[in-house]
Order: C-alpha cells, then structure tokens, then sequence
C-alpha cells in the first residue's frame, strides 16, 4: 500500500514538473514567432473555449474521482456508476457544444481559431480523467501527458515558422489534448462493462457535481 503511495506521488510529481518546464522552453520560441498579436489571438481564443469546457466537467474531478473510488472493487457497481456520471458528462457536453457553436458563429472575433478551439469542447467531452484517478492509475495519466507534450513540443519547433502559423499551433495544441483523452478510453473499457442508464440514474449525481 505505502509502496503504491509513493508510485503516485511519484507520477505525479512528475506531471506537474512537466507542466511547469515545458512552457518555459516553448514560451519564448512562440512568444517570439506569432508576436503578441499572434499569441493574444491564441490566448483569447483558448480562454473562451477553456470556460465553456469547465461547466462540462463542473466538480467531476473531485466528485467523480471520489465515487468511482468508492465502487471501484465492485465491477458491476463500477460500470453503473461510470456510465451514469459519465451519461451526465456526456449530455452536458451536448449542450455546451451547441452553446459555443453560436458563439462562434454569430460573436466571435476570431472564427478560425474559435472553431479549431472547438476541440477543446470535444475534448473535455471525452475527458475521463477523474475514473482514472479514481482507480488509482496515476501511472497512466502522468505518462500519457509527458509523452503528449514531448510530441507537441517536437511539433511546435518544427513547424510553428512565422507570425501566420498562429493556426499551427493552437491545431497542435488541440490535436494534443484529444489525443490524451482518446488513449486513455480502451484502459477504462477494460475496467467496466456497458450498462444502459435511466434518466434517474443520471439525474442523481446533478446536485453534488453543482455542489
């Protein structure tokens, strides 16, 4: 037990390393090319897309890492309570897709970056990392996003050339993160098994993700 602890600090030490590293290689370089106009572009675009994608997953991370946890020695009530909480997730995402497909039509400023950041929407659709973090497979989460951002970043610097490539790079970017949430699916199919849920089965997990 105290040996799968330290495995996961581990891990997950690792990430946030990432996290903070990576930037700061890559920042300068695209700080430099796209120029401020170029990266204000990106950012605006990205911060749009990024808060629609939080009220798809409200307080999964926590509450959904929280429940699965609970279930996860239990396959049968594991695969019932994924596909519920994860039916809610999905139906969400529904509605915030068709939110953020207005707004890139009729309000945004940027249309091509807005609707390459659509993605993100897609993206946070099939974000299951709160079961992961559930069933303990920190191992898989950590690796998944260093190896994702050691390709995007190869991707950055070689093709990411001038101040019109600003497209480039938020592709690159999103291409990333979808691909960290497809890899991810055949390891949760292998811990659960398909079950068909009710609307009530849905409905019961609305209030604690809102609280």
């Amino acid at each position: 037990m105290r040996s799968n602890i330290k495995k996961n600090y581990a891990y997950n030490a690792v990430l946030q390393l990432s996290n903070i590293f990576v930037p700061v290689i890559t920042l300068p370089y695209i700080s430099r090319i796209l120029g401020a106009a170029g990266l204000g572009r990106y950012s605006f675009a990205y911060s749009v897309a990024y808060y629609f994608s939080i009220f798809i997953k409200l307080g999964l991370q926590n509450y959904g890492n929280r429940t699965i946890a609970y279930v996860k020695d239990d396959k049968d009530k594991l695969s019932r309570t994924f596909w519920e909480i994860y039916s809610f997730q999905f139906v969400l995402g529904i509605f915030i897709s068709g939110a953020y497909f207005i707004y890139t039509l009729f309000f945004s400023s940027v249309k091509i970056l807005a609707m390459i950041m659509s993605v993100v929407i897609f993206a946070a659709m099939l974000d299951v990392t709160w079961f992961m973090y559930g069933m303990e497979e920190f191992k898989v989460t950590a690796v998944r996003d260093i190896v994702t951002k050691v390709v995007t970043t190869i991707l950055i610097f070689t093709l990411v050339k001038t101040d019109n490539d600003t497209w480039k790079y938020a592709l690159i970017f999103v291409a990333g993160l979808l691909c960290n949430q497809l890899v991810v699916w055949p390891l949760v199919c292998k811990h659960v098994s398909f079950k068909r849920v009710a609307w009530n089965d849905i409905s019961k997990h609305i209030k604690p993700n809102l609280t």
